[in-house]
């Protein structure tokens, strides 16, 4: 009998550290092979983890008549509390992707993450999201640059970290209200404790406006020498999903390594 409690209190435990999917909105881990070089166009779903919640594949502005050499590249960022998986891009230019829904509402809370590196002290860019269905623009943006000892900023709002070349793990909150939007922005944050309070982002942006979006831009304005190099991007109604879910297995279970 007792075997047999053991071993349902361990297979409970198992399923208790599993997020639920419910809130993942989009994952993408570019687990794609290797031998992709060059155009990233039409890129979509790879391999053992596929990608999830995506109207269309990848778009790319690609050059080949200036030696683009884009590719993806074996082996996934890592940062501890992170679930990560698979390959990663690294690329020159911009890429961008459309999500299946939209995100939009006058309450709740929404989170983004995504790993990013800037490969030269030269590259400077940023990414942003927008709304496919008007022609305002982008509606958020993060400045990346890592040149002359730039710094990122949230629309404006000063993180104070200088970008260079090391590895960094953004995480967004952007809480939607009526009267306009809210977004905190976090910069390689400890994340081993748990999701972290407001009060502890790098950089706070208060809108005037309830805006909604639908793609993702990451735009590299660094010419062909300087690229960027994108991991485990997600959107997620909740903290645990955005930092360890992937997409689901087609009928299967996703245990948390």
């Amino acid at each position: 009998m007792k075997t047999k409690t053991y071993i349902a209190v361990m297979a409970a435990c198992l399923f208790l550290s599993v997020p639920s999917l419910a809130d993942l909105i989009a994952y993408e881990g570019f687990n794609y092979s290797t031998n992709n070089i060059g155009s990233m166009n039409g890129l979509h779903g790879g391999d053992e983890y596929p990608d999830y919640g995506w109207e269309s594949a990848w778009k790319h502005n690609f050059f080949a008549s200036k030696d683009d050499d884009s590719r993806i590249v074996s082996g996934s960022l890592t940062k501890e509390g992170v679930r990560s998986t698979g390959n990663r891009i690294k690329f020159f230019r911009d890429i961008s992707r459309t999500l299946s829904r939209k995100v939009s509402g006058t309450e709740g809370t929404v989170w983004m993450s995504m790993f990013h590196k800037s490969d030269t002290s030269k590259a400077t860019g940023s990414w942003f999201l927008s709304d496919t269905t008007s022609t305002n623009g982008a509606v958020l943006t993060v400045s990346c640059s890592a040149r002359n000892k730039a710094t990122i900023k949230l629309d404006g709002a000063d993180t104070g970290i200088q970008t260079g070349t090391a590895q960094r793990f953004y995480l967004l909150r952007i809480d939607f209200s009526a009267g306009g939007n809210t977004a905190w922005l976090w910069v390689n944050p400890d994340i081993t404790a748990g999701e972290p309070g407001t009060a502890s982002a790098d950089a706070v942006k208060e809108y005037d406006s309830n805006w909604s979006f639908d793609k993702l831009t990451i735009n590299n304005n660094s010419g062909f020498t300087n690229t960027y190099t994108v991991d485990e991007i997600r959107f997620a109604d909740t903290f645990t999903e955005v930092v360890l879910a992937t997409a689901p297995y087609s009928g299967t279970t996703v245990l948390v390594k």
